[in-house]
């Protein structure tokens, strides 16, 4: 499967607004005669995220819609990146995608809870030194596919890798492509560095190179990782 380079430059990192953003679908709505929502599992200024349930195969999913103001284009990045993906170990099951008033949404997988619930859940907050090491492998694993695929993720931090649900609950699952971005050319040449890179992703886990607003690349990705586990492991108490 091929795609066409999608160069796209979105505005610098959407801050959530303090007004109440509409709820973009209702519960016990039904899409596509297929995914009946069941509740709301959470919110941003780009997107909501739904827990459904799917009738044609009898099991629990996400549905992550736009919401109106929210660049389209993200939604679209993650598409891909999912598709490209799809297969991996790592990265959640793309099962559908459509519009409904007049914004995209994706259906997913159910996952079950991300690293910062877990973390917050467990006392002392604190993950065990081997469960931390494992964690790491399998997202450090993710991350080679993304990275082998051309794309930077350019959001990494705790609430964005989840553990699996039932038989694969010992598989940790990186989400949330919406920031993603080509760093290749189709041929697979590095792209040409920009002069000045827009700040991409969360402020306390990035690296010193995006807070420098210099150009990005894959060790990007894994110094917020490592950030992120620091953080999770010693300071977030």
């Amino acid at each position: 499967m091929s795609f066409k380079l999608l160069v796209i430059e979105l505005s610098s990192d959407e801050k959530v607004s303090k007004k109440r953003i509409a709820e973009m679908l209702k519960i016990g709505e039904i899409l596509r005669n297929r995914y009946k929502i069941e509740k709301r599992l959470g919110r941003s200024s780009y997107s909501q995220i739904y827990r459904a349930y799917d009738n044609i195969k009898s099991q629990p999913v996400v549905v992550k819609i736009s919401t109106p103001k929210s660049d389209p284009r993200r939604m679209k990045i993650e598409q891909m990146v999912l598709t490209l993906l799809r297969g991996k170990n790592h990265c959640v099951t793309l099962i559908g995608m459509g519009q409904i008033h007049n914004v995209p949404y994706i259906v997913m997988d159910l996952l079950g809870r991300n690293l910062a619930d877990i973390r917050e859940q467990y006392p002392p907050k604190r993950l065990q030194p081997i469960t931390a090491y494992r964690i790491s492998i399998q997202v450090i694993s993710a991350l080679q596919d993304l990275h082998n695929a051309g794309f930077l993720h350019r959001n990494i931090k705790p609430s964005n890798v989840c553990i699996g649900r039932g038989a694969q609950r010992r598989v940790i699952y990186l989400l949330d492509y919406g920031m993603a971005r080509m760093f290749t050319e189709m041929d697979g040449r590095i792209r040409k560095p920009r002069n000045h890179a827009g700040f991409r992703g969360t402020l306390r886990y990035v690296s010193l190179t995006v807070h420098s607003r210099a150009e990005t690349g894959p060790c990007d990705d894994l110094i917020a990782w490592f950030y992120s586990m620091v953080l999770v492991q010693f300071f977030l108490n």
